[in-house]
């Protein structure tokens, strides 16, 4: 149950740092750096392939949803 909690708040973070911080940053004037792909990597490995596929999506649609 420690790990369910630990990447629900790890989700809701980094949903809110990119969309509150690093959507606001520029490189070079037109690069936006994507720091929520991060939460894709850090998932455990034991982590069924099917959930990882909707945890990307949920996190795709969660961030198309806050940008702009």
């Amino acid at each position: 149950m420690y790990i369910i909690t630990r990447n629900i708040v790890r989700f809701i973070l980094v949903v809110l740092f990119q969309v509150l911080v690093m959507d606001n940053v520029m490189i070079n004037g037109y690069m936006i750096p994507y720091v929520y792909l991060l939460f894709i990597l850090l998932m455990p490995f034991e982590t069924p392939r099917w959930l990882q596929l909707i945890a990307g999506f949920g996190l795709g649609l969660t961030l198309d949803l806050f940008s702009n």
